[in-house]
């Protein structure tokens, strides 16, 4: 059991230069995947159901009140949302790593003026096929118009609903070196209501001092000061040699997803989830894709 006597690390700053760091939708994706509100898993299947918006009657056009839904918890690729009713529902993992994709392209095109947006246009831009695009709006049960497609601000909506990104999330960083620092200040996070509303570092010049507006904090204070704030999401960027000790506090201090940066594996019980970001492991990647093109 992990406790309050957990000694602070003396190393919560990374120093890596984040100037090219391209936070798009990936990162959008990254932090659905960490909106972990509760921690049990289900152990049964009998009240899940798939994920549909309810249909009301308007006056000559059709309506659409959404289920409020709070994600539950993440297993073998599905994501287990419970309803403000009480049943389980689920969502692919596919589609909450397209539906980022699908919103992003559809705001884009919404500032040219676009009023509807075709299922087949979606794909192409996306690079999905149009059967799949298809299937996955459906889940939104927002209902598309023959030659016309599916009105563009219904659409995006509904998606913003489904991915639970009409609700606030604060969130912590650990770790005020230059790739924190990059991701406090990055404009990006705020489209999905995601804040960050403190960061922890052991560097005596970087604490008490605010960063982009966020107060840097003494790495010592974090587990009570975090669990007072009750919050829930952490992002971690720090160096290796320091990232499982940080990790061990957020977790006693309540952290139920982590986004890690540090290139470590982390070792977190079930009921927290870690989503990596190994920068250097993804430009390797990139760079040997691209030899023999």
């Amino acid at each position: 059991m992990l406790t309050n006597s957990i000694s602070p690390p003396s190393c919560c700053s990374m120093g890596r230069s984040a100037s090219s760091i391209a936070l798009t939708c990936s990162s959008s994706v990254i932090l659905y995947l960490l909106k972990l509100k509760t921690v049990e898993l289900y152990q049964t299947t009998s009240h899940i159901t798939t994920s549909r918006p309810k249909t009301t009657s308007g006056q000559g056009h059709q309506k659409f009140t959404y289920d409020v839904f709070c994600l539950n918890a993440m297993q073998n690729d599905i994501i287990y949302a419970m309803k403000n009713d009480g049943q389980v529902v689920i969502l692919p993992l596919r589609i909450v790593r397209h539906f980022p994709l699908y919103l992003n392209w559809i705001r884009e095109k919404m500032a040219e003026g676009m009023e509807y947006v075709s299922a087949a246009e979606l794909a192409a831009a996306c690079g999905f096929d149009p059967v799949v695009t298809r299937k996955e709006l459906a889940i939104t049960g927002v209902i598309g118009t023959p030659r016309k497609g599916f009105p563009a601000a219904a659409l995006a909506q509904a998606i913003t609903v489904c991915l639970g990104w009409d609700n606030s999330t604060d969130a912590v960083l650990v770790g005020a070196g230059s790739l924190g620092t990059a991701l406090l200040g990055y404009d990006g996070f705020r489209e999905h209501n995601f804040d960050f509303v403190v960061a922890f570092d052991s560097n005596p010049a970087k604490i008490g001092r605010k960063l982009h507006g966020v107060p840097v904090r003494d790495v010592s204070e974090m587990v009570n000061l975090v669990r007072r704030m009750n919050l829930r999401l952490a992002v971690l960027t720090v160096p290796k040699s320091c990232a499982q000790s940080c990790a061990d506090m957020l977790v006693a201090a309540g952290i139920r997803g982590i986004w890690n940066f540090s290139p470590v594996k982390l070792s977190v019980p079930k009921n927290v989830h870690v989503e990596n970001a190994d920068l250097a492991a993804g430009l390797a990647a990139l760079s040997h894709a691209i030899r023999d093109l």
